[in-house]
């Protein structure tokens, strides 16, 4: 008895593990994307700031209110002040010949104590005489954070340089818009929104799956055919909706669409809180529409047509979702979306037709092949999101640390290093 109370024990503990492996990277990775937010592609200085406020001896970035910028500490780590720039939000803010990267210094009391400019696209002369004018800057001295957010430039009179009159006031409009960019975001919600069609036929699909799941019915082949070719045609196909990785990853940096699509985010938790729960791989098996497309195309060939993998092979083969992951939060870590979509990580955009690259398509396409011949071949081999999935899945009795517990913690391991080392990886990347 006492043997396996510690059994069970253990393998609740194992459960918390997991779910706080997963916890923890999900939480670095959104500070990470409020401190790329912050830092936009020039992060401020502390020299920058301390000409304005001389005590000033360390900066915290704000991972939690709107405002987007630094926390400014003395030596006694004190709040003294606050510190934040206008790009990259007022990118779209140009003068003459670009817009100007803004710095907007304020005192504990949230009152302006200096404005300065950091660097600019516009031209050199322009910037100089606005950075160089003995009032312009200074005029935005003394204003608080208030009086900024509800400003009117011409009621209040601000006029610009003389000479580089569209500079300065692209540096004025720039000032207010990141102030007031602020305040939208952290304005009162719009009042909740009934589902659309779209929505009420996820959730239906969401039920019918759980009572697949959890009921016989599973059991009745006919049955599982037909619900596989729903989910394919009508899920996949028709509303392209199905979790990946760029899902995961930009609901886990900037927060999940639940007003937008409240199904979606539903299936994403039911689908993680089900096989942690209770062993059953919910998504995997009775929702996704791809897994449904593979496990209906092995039925299409004889089975002396199947190919056996062999297990070196396969054994190699398996760590390409980890491997998939790890690039996943290299690139969420360091900010690289742009430059490299985690939608072609996988071929779930290809459900999106005309909307889909061509990666995932061939992704696809690769993955449905490979399945008449190896049954389940991509979900096996080639999944990272299905690999999260079943990452978090209990056991059961026979439960214990194993490969992809260590590959958890690495993963865990890798995104603290980059998170708390991000400077240094963040010049080794700008000097490639």
């Amino acid at each position: 008895m006492k043997q396996g109370r510690t059994s069970i024990v253990a393998r609740v503990g194992l459960q918390f593990y997991r779910a706080g492996v997963v916890f923890l990277i999900a939480l670095m990775v959104h500070n990470q994307y409020i401190r790329l937010q912050i830092d936009g592609e020039l992060p401020l200085a502390l020299g920058e700031v301390q000409q304005f406020l001389k005590n000033a001896a360390a900066l915290k970035s704000d991972l939690v209110s709107t405002r987007t910028g630094m926390e400014v500490f003395d030596s006694k780590r004190e709040r003294i002040g606050y510190a934040l720039h206008t790009l990259p939000e007022c990118k779209t803010i140009k003068g003459y010949a670009g817009p100007t990267d803004t710095l907007v210094v304020f005192d504990a009391k949230w009152v302006v104590c200096g404005v300065a400019i950091r660097r600019s696209a516009d031209t050199v002369t322009h910037v100089h005489d606005v950075a160089h004018d003995p009032y312009f800057l200074k005029s935005w001295e003394g204003k608080s954070w208030e009086e900024l957010s509800k400003m009117d430039l011409k009621r209040s009179g601000v006029e610009g340089v003389s000479g580089a009159s569209l500079t300065s006031m692209a540096l004025a409009r720039g000032i207010l818009h990141r102030v007031r960019q602020a305040e939208l975001a952290a304005a009162v919600p719009p009042p909740f929104e009934w589902p659309g069609r779209v929505d009420w036929a996820l959730f239906a699909a969401l039920v019918f799956a759980l009572v697949l799941a959890f009921t016989r019915l599973r059991g009745i082949g006919w049955l599982r055919v037909v619900w596989q070719i729903i989910l394919v045609g009508g899920v996949g196909l028709l509303g392209g909706q199905l979790l990946a990785l760029a899902l995961a990853g930009g609901w886990t940096a900037s927060g999940v669409a639940w007003r937008a699509a409240p199904a979606m985010a539903l299936i994403a938790a039911v689908s993680v809180l089900v096989p942690w729960s209770s062993k059953k791989a919910l998504y995997c098996q009775y929702f996704c529409p791809h897994g449904a497309a593979q496990e209906l195309l092995h039925r299409v060939l004889p089975k002396n047509f199947r190919v056996r993998v062999h297990p070196s092979f396969a054994a190699g083969v398996r760590w390409t979702p980890a491997l998939l992951l790890l690039m996943a939060l290299g690139i969420l870590m360091l900010g690289l979306a742009r430059e490299f979509d985690l939608a072609n990580l996988e071929p779930f955009h290809a459900y999106l037709l005309k909307k889909s690259g061509w990666v995932p398509i061939w992704i696809a396409i690769a993955g449905l092949v490979a399945s008449l011949f190896v049954p389940m071949a991509y979900c096996k081999f080639g999944c990272p999101t299905g690999a999260i999935l079943e990452f978090i899945r209990a056991r059961g009795p026979g439960d214990k640390f194993g490969r992809a517990d260590w590959m958890g913690l690495f993963l865990l391991l890798s995104s603290a290093w980059i998170y708390f080392d991000y400077e240094r990886f963040r010049a080794w990347i700008d000097g490639v």
